[in-house]
Order: structure tokens, then sequence, then C-alpha cells
């Protein structure tokens, strides 16, 4: 049983090519569609997970509404979550407003650890 589902899987991934899901001119939105987190308003940075170092020295350098803002969207998230819903289509996180607030914040604790690494491989 297990290997005919197995078949029409790899048949359906073969015939993949022909299907108009597929990205046509640019893969990244194709990538943030079938993502689904932009239906509950989160933006890509959002995932970062709070406990690495990095991410916490880098929320900690960001500005207050900057960490105010990632936490409302993650509060709006959970509850949409756990009601089992969507937000409204106008709450939607749209393809052009979903940018990287935290990563200039991370590239600076990233290139400061390194320095500080090859200094002290240097001293």
């Amino acid at each position: 049983m297990a290997l005919f589902r197995t078949r029409g899987i790899l048949s359906g991934i073969r015939n993949l090519h022909t299907t108009s899901a597929l990205p046509q001119k640019n893969p990244s939105e194709f990538m943030f569609k079938i993502s689904g987190y932009y239906k509950f308003g989160l933006l890509k940075d959002d995932f970062l997970w709070d406990y690495d170092e990095d991410v916490a020295e880098a929320l900690r350098r960001a500005p207050e509404h900057i960490r105010m803002e990632r936490i409302y969207r993650a509060i709006k998230a959970q509850h949409a979550e756990i009601s089992h819903t969507l937000l409204p289509k106008e709450e939607w996180t749209k393809i052009d407003d979903n940018h990287s607030y935290l990563q200039p914040y991370l590239a600076e604790v990233r290139a400061e650890k390194r320095e500080k690494e090859e200094w002290r491989a240097n001293n």
C-alpha cells in the first residue's frame, strides 16, 4: 500500500515542472507564498531563535520599537494559531513588507564576535 502512495507522490514530483505553481520569474516570491507565515502577519526575522546568543544580543541592540513590534506580531500569530484561524487578508504580510529588520544588528554582532576571536588568536 505504501509503495503505491510513494509512486503517486513521485509521479506528482516528476510532473511538477508543468504546474503553474512553480516560480516562473521570482523564486523568492514562490518561497514566500508556500511558507504560509505571511498569513499570520509574521516577518522572516521573527523566526530567528531568541535563545541564540547572537540573536539575543542583536535584539538587545535593536531599538525598543522593533522589539515591541516583534513581540506584538508573535502574540497576534499565536492567538490566531490557538483559535485555528488566519488573520484577515488585509493584515497578512505582503512580500514588499517582508524585510530583514534584525539582519543589520545581527551582522554587527557577528562581525564583532569574529574580530574578538581573531584578536584572541593573535594575542
